[in-house]
């Protein structure tokens, strides 16, 4: 049963330090040492692009900074438990960290962009503060017999083409949070994937009808799912079901920020 995901998963490992490496805040595996003598050579030409183009908080613009203070506490914020009436048919607890506008918008869209990725290190590290409010709440709807798995939402070809799989870095940096806090086993893995096409133009209810397929034997399973931003629920609704449907039990979704709208509120 525990080995059902792990063709899939990744082990837990240390919280995320938001004083790591540059490559490590990146998300950057070590380089090979051509890339790495590619690399040196090219830095006086970054250097100077630098100069010419000078660092911009990706939040609210600053100069001379990748993310300014006012900004970084933006991603430190207390998740709140959802509730969303634009979930069809379901009542999935969500999780979120903040609302999708403003300076935080604009974080979000420089991070899945890829643009700015030294802010990678501080968006994970944000996770580590924003989802302690949501350990307690967790640690009372899991079954201590069962092992938990956090389970990104899937990612579309052109994300996985260029490896920029925003889901599953939140994914892995709220299992790196979570293994330490829970008493039961916790992995980060990746089995889900979209069977249909855009969304662009489809009305709540087509995008309820999404589907999603799950690549693994997910019996027995605690499920987390993770997001970057939720705005219908249309990916997370779908996600659960192709899950469940794989045998996983689906406790709750976290997304690190939530479209703003007059039909989600936060529950007592």
């Amino acid at each position: 049963m525990f080995n059902a995901l792990m063709p899939l998963a990744r082990p837990p490992t240390a919280k995320v330090n938001a004083t790591s490496s540059d490559e490590s805040r990146a998300g950057v595996t070590s380089r090979p040492p051509a890339l790495k003598a590619i690399a040196l050579k090219c830095a006086p030409f970054r250097t100077a692009g630098q100069l010419v183009l000078p660092r911009q908080c990706a939040g609210c613009g600053l100069w001379d900074t990748d993310l300014c203070p006012q900004c970084q506490q933006l991603l430190s914020r207390s998740a709140t438990l959802l509730n969303s009436d634009l979930l069809p048919a379901t009542d999935l607890a969500i999780w979120s960290q903040g609302t999708y506008a403003g300076a935080l918008r604009q974080i979000v869209l420089s991070f899945k962009s890829g643009r700015h990725r030294a802010i990678t290190g501080a968006v994970l590290a944000g996770i580590n503060d924003g989802a302690a409010t949501m350990v307690p709440w967790l640690a009372c709807q899991l079954a201590k017999d069962k092992p938990l798995a956090i389970i990104n939402a899937p990612s579309k070809l052109s994300r996985r083409w260029h490896a920029n799989l925003v889901a599953r870095q939140l994914a892995q940096g709220l299992t790196d949070y979570l293994a330490p806090q829970l008493d039961i086993a916790v992995v980060s893995a990746d089995p889900l994937r979209l069977r249909s096409g855009k969304q662009l133009g489809k009305n709540s209810r087509q995008r309820a009808q999404r589907q999603v397929k799950c690549l693994a034997d997910a019996t027995g399973w605690q499920v987390v799912l993770v997001d970057d931003v939720v705005t219908t629920g249309a990916t997370l609704e779908a996600s659960a079901k192709a899950i469940e449907a794989a045998g996983g039990v689906v406790v709750c979704a976290w997304t690190l920020a939530a479209a703003p709208t007059k039909k989600r509120t936060a529950r007592p």
